[in-house]
């Protein structure tokens, strides 16, 4: 009890900051203060340690914790910082955020989805500080929390027929085959072309384009067998079926209904079926879905 006390005193001086008295005896007086249930000799061993030092450990802290930010979140801490640079004086710091971050929602979890979650819902709260760029940023941390998870999401063995195998296959028993979608896959809705604003974004050594557009898309992430996360723009019919299949299974027969019902009218049946059947490997490929060979 007594190793768990001094744990939190010290997790509290060295991530929330506190001001520290420059004197041995000075910092003991306060540490009585806020640490009330520390012995006199624990709270001796922790005026024995200098501010600078306390400074070290917050510094390497916030530090490592605004590195994992910026490497998962690469696209929205540049469109935070070209906002911040618009709206305020001083220059944007993904340190800073990450301590007001900390001081808003502490990064609690063992695991690295912790602190990712905490950053995309804090944007939440930074209104009055990024006015109408917010909804965009947050579409981008959205959009970068997909990426993100689909990532480091676990593999999965699956059964999956292949183009050619495909290719061999009736009609009636390619609309027989089920489907079924991994883990590792997701489909989100956006009120802005953020998939474009991160292509060019890694396209161009980390520029953002000039502007982004306002346009409602819908989207399914997935990740390949290469490790490579892929996404696809599909129809708001074909999405709507996607998010109705709470096993997240169903058949091709069912998704070729909504596929083909957005198509244009007269179009032939072979024409149709052709395109669904390129729509099908895309996703097959791009890891977003797997075919079951037995279906």
């Amino acid at each position: 009890m007594a190793l768990a006390a001094v744990l939190s005193a010290m997790r509290t001086i060295i991530l929330d900051a506190p001001s520290l008295p420059d004197t041995e005896g000075a910092r003991r007086v306060s540490f009585r203060a806020l640490f009330p249930v520390l012995s006199a000799e624990e709270i001796e061993d922790l005026a024995k340690i200098s501010p600078d030092r306390f400074r070290i450990y917050t510094r390497s802290i916030f530090n490592g914790e605004s590195g994992l930010i910026e490497r998962y979140y690469a696209l929205t801490c540049a469109m935070l910082g070209r906002t911040w640079e618009e709206n305020h004086s001083e220059s944007f710091s993904v340190r800073d955020l990450m301590r007001a971050l900390h001081a808003k929602r502490p990064w609690k979890t063992a695991t690295t989805e912790g602190l990712v979650e905490n950053f995309g819902e804090y944007l939440k709260d930074l209104s009055s500080q990024l006015g109408k760029s917010q909804e965009q940023i947050i579409e981008a941390a959205r959009f970068e929390r997909e990426v993100f998870y689909a990532r480091r999401g676990a593999d999965e063995t699956t059964l999956a027929l292949t183009r050619e195998e495909l290719a061999a296959l009736t009609v009636g028993q390619v609309l027989n085959l089920t489907w079924s979608m991994p883990a590792t896959s997701a489909w989100h809705s956006f009120n802005y072309d953020i998939a474009a604003a991160y292509t060019y974004f890694n396209a161009h050594s980390s520029a953002l384009p000039s502007m982004i557009a306002e346009r409602e898309h819908f989207l399914i992430f997935g990740r390949d067998v290469t490790n490579t996360v892929r996404w696809r723009e599909i129809s708001k019919e074909v999405f709507q079926y996607f998010e109705e299949q709470k096993s997240r299974s169903g058949s091709l027969g069912e998704l070729a209904e909504h596929f083909v019902g957005v198509l244009p009218a007269g179009m032939p049946e072979e024409q149709s079926f052709v395109l669904f059947l390129e729509f099908v490997v895309d996703l097959v490929e791009s890891g977003i879905i797997s075919l079951n060979p037995n279906s």
